[in-house]
């Protein structure tokens, strides 16, 4: 009896037990690395944390040995905690690779925080633009999880759910200098930030006027488990340092996709810049199922509503914006749902500090439509929707060719989106141009520029928005070269199928004999007909006549490919051409 007992647990041992050759090839296998978020061989976390094995040696290997002999010897952290149920993402993919070695354990912290998280669907959520701030001009990634048994509907589902981001830990003391340099050069780490979905509704909806777009994510029940087993260990352990361009929100969106999928690619982490529009697209294409959701920005929600107005309702609306007597009798529900959304958007504008008659006034508007049993009346947004859903927007990269008059010239930017480009999956508040150069294959010519940055705000009379736009060029003509910088200000208004702006400001020319500090007016204009033929107009002005620049397209707009006419004055040359424009 005692021999076959001997027996029964050598077989036990035997076949239970890890070999060294089954860890190393497991510690070299894309699960493990991307578990430790490795590039490049080393690992982009930098929380001490984060790792079970010494600073000293830290590689896919020796961690995964500290892993294993933490989970096997139930080792706890310094707060009294079993590893196994810090790292429970670690301990989830384990169990996957060897269930008879990892049984899960009973993780109670754990367990607590998932069924107050009481996680549903999980959604991929874009926040569009927000053109204030040149760092967020990229848009914003992240996720959402609605409740399951909280809330009657999708939209209460949603609200009641949490957002799950990875954002930059920045210091309100930080003036606009420190925190551009900080966010370029990675002074600032990064964490997941876990909250109710609510506040960053109220934050980009609201405060900062911008869409918001809801991808839902196909994960299976097994990658479901390991996604909210990862959130917690994230939480818990991990942080990164932090840059704007390609190490921000989405390139550890990814990084976190890339472990639920370990044989996914995502090809947009490659990018020199990693930009959030981009990397949706991928996730959607490789992710997404059902329906795609939208919630309008406060903002677009008050152009909406007030271009349905009447003229004797918006005069309405005016008198009622100034005095409380018309306040107090309006009985216009139309008229008070505007104001309703005025006053909330001009409260999160002064950070609360609105002044005592503009409180009174946003009080007693709120108190006259609460009377009103009238239920609110539905604006669909369908048109807008299907021609600026963010998925659907051109590639990242362009190749342009033009030809005529004698000349030829090809050209190639990098990023992003600019005033001509096609409309198609972007709204008309942000475009960016960045390292786009222009060559002529038989002059002596090439043009340069290092990034352009146009803001356009809707200004309407009641909110009054302002514009601005930022611009560095080369350029070399012959032997002359020329370097400027150019900061303009002013107004842009947006109509239905039409666009105009209208800026000034000054512009820093430099060439190899002086410096100059001139005034600029810069004018653009854009109609788009029905048809996908779109007219541009971008005219610069300056008292210097060598820096006046217009460009004038006539185009036909598609998604990856332009076909155009173009009447372009540079540097005092005509050129009239027809060409192409591929985006890859």
């Amino acid at each position: 009896m005692f021999f076959c007992i001997i027996i029964f647990i050598f077989f036990s041992q035997s076949s239970y037990s890890l070999s060294k050759k089954e860890v190393r090839t497991f510690s070299n296998s894309k699960v493990w690395n991307n578990l430790l978020y490795i590039e490049n061989d080393k690992s982009l976390v930098t929380s001490d944390r984060f790792f079970l094995s010494s600073s000293q040696k830290r590689n896919p290997l020796i961690e995964l040995e500290k892993t294993i002999i933490s989970f096997r010897e139930d080792l706890k952290n310094e707060d009294g905690h079993d590893y196994s149920c810090v790292f429970t993402a670690r301990a989830y993919v384990l169990y996957q690779k060897w269930p008879h070695e990892f049984p899960l354990k009973n993780c109670k912290q754990y367990n607590e925080w998932k069924e107050r998280l009481d996680a549903g669907n999980v959604f991929l959520v874009y926040s569009s633009v927000y053109p204030n701030n040149p760092a967020s001009m990229f848009g914003h990634t992240f996720f959402r999880v609605d409740r399951n048994t909280k809330g009657s509907g999708q939209s209460e589902k949603a609200i009641l759910g949490y957002s799950l981001a990875f954002q930059a830990r920045t210091s309100n003391e930080d003036n606009p200098f420190i925190y551009t340099f900080k966010g370029l050069f990675g002074g600032y780490p990064a964490f997941l930030d876990i909250k109710p979905h609510y506040i960053d509704l109220g934050v980009y909806n609201n405060l900062e006027s911008r869409d918001i777009w809801e991808y839902p994510l196909a994960f299976s029940e097994n990658e479901k488990e390991l996604f909210l087993r990862l959130m917690w260990e994230m939480s818990l352990t991990t942080s990164f340092d932090y840059y704007f361009f390609n190490k921000n929100c989405s390139t550890f969106l990814l990084k976190a996709l890339a472990i639920i999928r370990p044989d996914l690619a995502f090809e947009s982490l490659e990018d020199i810049f990693v930009v959030p529009q981009e990397t949706l697209k991928e996730v959607v294409k490789k992710f997404s199922v059902g329906d795609m959701s939208f919630r309008p920005s406060i903002k677009r929600k008050i152009s909406k509503q007030y271009l349905s107005l009447s003229r004797e309702q918006k005069e309405n609306f005016s008198m009622s914006l100034l005095n409380l007597e018309d306040i107090n009798k309006n009985n216009d529900v139309e008229v008070l749902n505007v104001l309703v959304d005025y006053w909330k958007l001009k409260n999160y504008k002064e950070k609360l500090a609105l002044n005592h008659t503009e409180k009174k006034l946003m009080f007693n508007t709120f108190l006259q439509r609460s009377k009103l049993k009238s239920q609110n009346k539905e604006f669909h947004y369908d048109h807008f929707i299907d021609k600026v859903r963010p998925d659907l927007g051109h590639h990242l990269s362009r190749v342009s060719t033009r030809f005529g008059e004698g000349e030829s010239r090809v050209s190639y930017r990098y990023g992003f989106h600019d005033f001509f480009d096609s409309p198609i999956g972007y709204d008309s508040s942000s475009y960016i141009r960045f390292l786009d150069a222009e060559v002529s294959l038989n002059k002596n010519y090439i043009d340069m520029t290092v990034a352009d940055i146009l803001s356009l705000q809707d200004y309407l009379w009641h909110l009054p928005q302002f514009s601005w736009r930022g611009q560095l060029n080369f350029s070399k003509r012959d032997e002359d070269k020329k370097g400027s910088l150019n900061a303009l200000g002013g107004v842009s208004h947006l109509m239905q199928s039409s666009q105009i702006f209208a800026l000034v400001g000054t512009s820093l020319l430099r060439d190899e004999k002086m410096n100059l500090i001139i005034p600029i007016a810069n004018l653009g204009y854009k109609y788009e007909f029905s048809d996908g033929y779109m007219i541009v107009l971008d005219y610069i002005y300056s008292s210097e006549k060598t820096n006046r620049n217009y460009k004038l397209e006539l185009k036909k707009t598609l998604k990856d490919i332009n076909y155009l006419i173009t009447v372009k004055e540079k540097h005092l040359s005509s050129f009239v051409s027809i060409g192409a424009e591929l985006y890859f």
